[in-house]
């Protein structure tokens, strides 16, 4: 259930400040993969999509998923599994926290406070 295989170095110099473009690159590269699985949206929210992360802040991620879909080629055991796969993936590759945030309502999604400003790849 690994969404993407593809390498991708950080480099681990202690000088190497996390980019949100470096973030939003890697999530365009899963995009493809997500969406075979009925994810429709992925992106950035929080202090890297806002330009203010810092050394110990996480990446804040969202996920939009067609509820139908996702759950038809997922049962829920295994819909919360792949997400917190996804989630793992994310913080393997950027050695950093991650928090993902999902919806499957886009009317939610956009009436949530908390990812308003998120950046979609």
């Amino acid at each position: 259930m690994i969404v993407s295989k593809q390498a991708y170095e950080i480099p681990t110099s202690k000088n190497y400040i996390l980019t949100k473009d470096a973030i939003l690159e890697y999530l365009s590269e899963l995009k493809s993969n997500l969406k075979n699985d009925g994810i429709k949206k992925i992106g950035l929210f929080g202090s890297y999509a806002k330009g203010y992360a810092d050394e110990n802040s996480d990446i804040d991620i969202v996920v939009l998923a067609d509820k139908k879909e996702f759950l038809e080629r997922l049962d829920v055991y295994n819909a919360l599994e792949y997400l917190d796969n996804l989630r793992k993936q994310i913080s393997n590759k950027f050695h950093k926290s991650v928090d993902i945030c999902d919806f499957y309502s886009e009317q939610k999604m956009e009436d949530n406070k908390i990812v308003k400003g998120a950046i979609y790849v």
